[in-house]
Parts: structure tokens; sequence; C-alpha cells
């Protein structure tokens, strides 16, 4: 091993093992030697009684077996920091994947307002996902815009290079002179009135979307310049399941 790794050098060093013997005493090794040929001859002479006196000493465990216990009883030990760290393993895996999952796939939303009442109420807890997301009618979309603090999230009407006109007395929406049904989702206040400063009929810009709140005469959408069209690249994605509460726990499928 080299030097400079830090380890400890496990070479054998010679002088260790063999004995020199020194000048003054050279019989010191064959003396080890007459002592071993004695004790054999000793051992021949008893004949079996050496054996019988050997024969208990195979009762005893080896130290191979005791070794064994300990070692058992070592796991036994390490077996619950074990457990213990597999589990905080698994949990910062786990949260790790959830993080990934909620920045690059889906996004979690939290209505603020009764403006897509009754598909969607104040406080529901949404799951948004923009991945392989083109924007078409009938999406629910959350999306962004400068003159509002927080995302709004509404309900796409018409696309861009379609044609919008909307009747406010029976509230008959046309999409390119043909109407839309909205019986499925439309909800209108008759005690309220919506406010609208854009002129009919309304040609969707290219890269743009229009798009109303369910809630008709509680909305703040594309019939005011204060949303306009809404540009695909400020939308953070279309709406794909309420998630809370959950006794209403819902996945809203795309429109055919």
């Amino acid at each position: 091993m080299d030097e400079n790794s830090g380890g400890v050098n496990n070479k054998p060093n010679l002088n260790e093992i063999f004995i020199t013997p020194d000048d003054d005493s050279p019989d010191e090794n064959i003396n080890i030697d007459e002592s071993k040929d004695n004790s054999a001859e000793n051992a021949a002479a008893s004949g079996t009684e050496g054996t019988s006196f050997n024969e208990p000493q195979s009762d005893l465990p080896s130290d191979g077996d005791t070794d064994g216990s300990d070692d058992d009883d070592d796991e036994e030990k390490i077996n619950p920091i074990r457990f213990l760290f597999d589990i905080t393993e698994t949990l910062a895996i786990s949260t790790c994947a959830v993080v990934l999952i909620f920045t690059l796939i889906v996004r979690l939303a939290i209505v603020d307002g009764p403006s897509m009442r009754h598909t969607l109420e104040n406080s529901d807890a949404l799951l948004v996902s923009d991945l392989f997301f083109e924007p078409k009618y009938g999406d629910i979309i959350v999306f962004t815009n400068d003159n509002f603090d927080k995302p709004l999230v509404k309900r796409v009407i018409a696309t861009e290079g379609q044609v919008v006109d909307i009747d406010f007395d029976t509230w008959t929406v046309t999409v390119d002179g043909v109407p839309i049904d909205e019986s499925n989702y439309i909800y209108i206040d008759k005690n309220a009135r919506s406010f609208s400063d854009v002129e009919y009929p309304y040609t969707v810009p290219t890269g743009c979307v229009f798009v109303m709140g369910d809630n008709r005469n509680h909305s703040t959408d594309s019939r005011d310049t204060r949303v306009g069209p809404v540009d695909t690249r400020r939308i953070m994605g279309r709406v794909i399941c309420r998630i809370a509460p959950i006794s209403k726990i819902k996945v809203f499928e795309r429109f055919s």
C-alpha cells in the first residue's frame, strides 16, 4: 500500500516471524524441537488414556460458535437503527419525488372567489397541469395577469382566430356564428348584471384565448379589458381535478 494513502502497512516483517539464533545460544531452536519429540513419545506411550483425556473437550463450544452468537446479538442490536435509517431514506426519496411532480408536472391552486360557481367553489383545492397542453373550448384554466395579484381561474370559450358574440339579454354565446351549449356549467344570477367594455362581435387575437367565468354576472374575465384576451404564454395549466374538499373530489374531463 502506498504510504501516501494514509493506511496501515500490512506487509509482514520477516524478522518478526523467524527467530534468528544468537551466536551465544546456538541450541535454542533445537531444544524446542526436542520437547516436541518428547511430547509425541509421551502421547504414544499413554495409549488410550490420552484419547480419553481429550474427549470431554469436544463438548466445549468452539471459538467459531461463540463468535457466531455474538454476531447474531450484534445484528439484533443493529436492526432497529437500520430500520429507522431505511424509513428515513424512503421518506426523503418520496418527498423529493412529490416536489418534482408538483414542480414539473402538476401545481396546486386554491380557488379564491365565486366567479366559477357552481363548477368551483371558494377554497376548492385544484391540481393544475400544463403537460402536453393546448387550450381548447371548455377547458378550465389558471393564468396570470399583470392587473391582478393572484392567478385567475376561468373557462375557455374561444381560441385564436374565432369570433365571439354575446347576447346579454338571453345570455346566448356564439362562436363563429354557432351558439354553444353551456347548460352543463353556466350559472346566471339574475339579480346581478355583468359589465363588459368589449365590442362584439370580437375576434380572438393570435396566440390568445377568450375566457369567461361560469358565474357570468360575478366574473371579471375577457369581457373586461382589464383581463382581455389571455395570452397562452400566461397560462399556468388546465385544471385536471379537484382534490378538496374530500366529499367533492372530481376529475374534469375535456370536452369532445
